[in-house]
């Protein structure tokens, strides 16, 4: 199978440093085709694992690590986890801080960044 299926996979062979960023942990989702078999995402840098810890920290916190909720079904400002996410800021503002450390730390190199922030999320 052709690789470049992805504009991220032209974007690293022509030299850039690539994001991509979901709002929730993507772990195991169904919902998602970038970590699934022939749609495998190759990135330099993401969200998913810092959403993916604080998604486990909350199940443990909660004692939920055996029951069947799963790290992409944590979600934020909702009832059960009320707080927004993580010193008091939405997962927007931390994905859009994170693309903005990224400008600053590689400011020689050309960037492409991705941040899937849907107001359904929220």
């Amino acid at each position: 199978m052709n690789s470049d299926h992805w504009i991220f996979d032209v974007a690293k062979k022509i030299g850039y440093v690539t994001f991509f960023g979901e709002e929730f942990c993507y772990e195991e989702s169904p919902y998602v085709v970038q970590s699934q078999s022939a749609f495998t995402l190759d990135v330099d840098l993401t969200l998913d694992q810092l959403f993916c810890r604080l998604a486990k920290d909350w199940l443990k916190m909660n004692g939920k690590v055996i029951s069947q909720k799963r790290t992409y079904n944590v979600e934020y400002d909702e009832e059960e986890v009320p707080d927004a996410c993580f010193d008091g800021k939405s997962r927007g503002e931390i994905g859009l801080e994170y693309i903005s450390q990224m400008w600053d730390a590689y400011d020689s190199v050309p960037k492409f960044a991705y941040l899937n922030a849907l107001a359904a999320h929220e």
